[in-house]
């Protein structure tokens, strides 16, 4: 069993140049754990609860990412919101490299600024990755949503194909369709090269340039 713990929280005010890797008004903190059931079935659990607060920072700290989305606030607007989010899941090895995934995620989310955001839905959130080569991968990923739909997180399916082009950069086309939510009956198509290597025992240099359509 592998399991990890932390927290985090930072000012609204809060800058530091030399990273991107926390963010400026939120409170963090949780736990997970994985578990290894037989040498190609693994089990995982994990808890993750955030709140923001103030005023959003100007410019934007995370990845935009179609396989992990992650909803952000408008650059500068004031946030008062807390989430809190379950995920429960198994992952099985299919042969040598592929591998099948599953997964329960709830999110309760309070906003006191616009209820229009409230919520506590639940997902399953299947995945797919079928290595198609040596340099090439297949990736199919469904989110389902359970009663109530999040209107942050609706049903969409994305699927994609991962090129790996030098170690440590691969470049990604992934197409997403949209089932409900704020852009039913639409879809997102994104051209990514993502990096990131590790250049000594304790650097690593990561970066994304995208095109979305």
């Amino acid at each position: 069993i592998q399991a990890k713990a932390y927290y985090r929280s930072l000012t609204e005010n809060f800058a530091n140049n030399a990273t991107s890797s926390f963010t400026p008004g939120q409170t963090r903190y949780g736990a997970s754990a994985i578990a290894k059931l037989t040498d190609s079935t693994s089990f995982n659990l994990g808890y993750d609860r955030e709140d923001n607060f103030g005023i959003t920072p100007a410019t934007r700290s995370q990845f935009f990412d179609l396989f992990n989305p992650q909803p952000q606030p408008t650059p500068g607007s004031r946030v008062d919101n807390k989430l809190t989010t379950i995920r429960a899941g198994i992952q099985q090895k299919l042969g040598e490299s592929s591998e099948l995934g599953i997964e329960y995620v709830n999110r309760s989310r309070e906003d006191k600024i616009s209820n229009q955001f409230d919520s506590n839905a639940s997902q399953l959130v299947s995945h797919l990755n079928v290595p198609l080569s040596n340099a090439l991968t297949f990736r199919a990923q469904n989110e389902l949503n359970l009663g109530d739909s999040d209107i942050l997180y609706p049903n969409r399916t994305t699927v994609g194909l991962d090129w790996a082009l030098y170690p440590g950069v691969t470049m990604r086309l992934a197409h997403q369709f949209y089932d409900a939510g704020l852009l039913k009956g639409n879809s997102i198509t994104s051209l990514d090269t993502i990096l990131d290597r590790k250049l000594s025992e304790n650097t690593n240099i990561t970066g994304r340039y995208s095109i979305l359509s």
